[in-house]
Order: C-alpha cells, then sequence, then structure tokens
C-alpha cells in the first residue's frame, strides 16, 4: 500500500502559522512535522518544530542561528503526539515567538 500525505497550514495571524505535514501507511500515522513559522524581519523562519526525524519523535526550538535544543517525547502514539502539538503551538504560538525574538536581540 502506497504511503498517504495529509499536508496543511493553519494561519494563526499574518504573520504566524503552523505547518502540518502527516504521512499515513495502512492507516497508521508513520512520520510527521508539525511546525510553528513566523514572518520575522520578512523571512519565514521555523520557532517550533515537532517530528519524527531521528526515528524519535521529539519537540526542536529552534534559534535564530539554527542551532536546536531537542526535547525528546516518551509517547509512541504518533497520532496523540500531533494533536498534542497542535495543541501546544496554538496555546503558546505568542511565548515562542517572543522567545525567539528575544534572541535576536
Amino acid at each position: 500500500m502506497k504511503e498517504r500525505k495529509i499536508q496543511y497550514t493553519v494561519e494563526i495571524t499574518f504573520e504566524d502559522r503552523m505547518r502540518v505535514e502527516i504521512y499515513i501507511k495502512k492507516n497508521k500515522v508513520v512520520d510527521f512535522v508539525v511546525q510553528q513559522e513566523s514572518l520575522i524581519r520578512d523571512k519565514w523562519n521555523a520557532i517550533i518544530r515537532y517530528n519524527y526525524a531521528h526515528g524519535k519523535p521529539h519537540k526542536d526550538i529552534v534559534s535564530p542561528d539554527g542551532i536546536t535544543k531537542k526535547e525528546w517525547i516518551e509517547i509512541s502514539d504518533l497520532s496523540k503526539i500531533i494533536e498534542m502539538a497542535k495543541q501546544d503551538i496554538t496555546k503558546n504560538w505568542q511565548k515562542f515567538r517572543d522567545a525567539y525574538e528575544e534572541k535576536l536581540k
């Protein structure tokens, strides 16, 4: 069976969005990305990213210099992590953006 990709973007503000990509095979999530992106200094920047890279789910906190801090997630159900990630970004997007912008100073 082929892998299926679901992709969409949720506009939070005119300068903040959440990009979601979910990969499904045999009705099971096999990979995903949920990422907050913010328009800062005329460029879209990744601020927070949840994904399944490196074979383990985690949250990346991205700095303006490109360095990421990883927080590993000890949940095996990727569908639950996706929902958790969407809720976290929806609730805390301003806090995440402020922390990123503070590092630009």
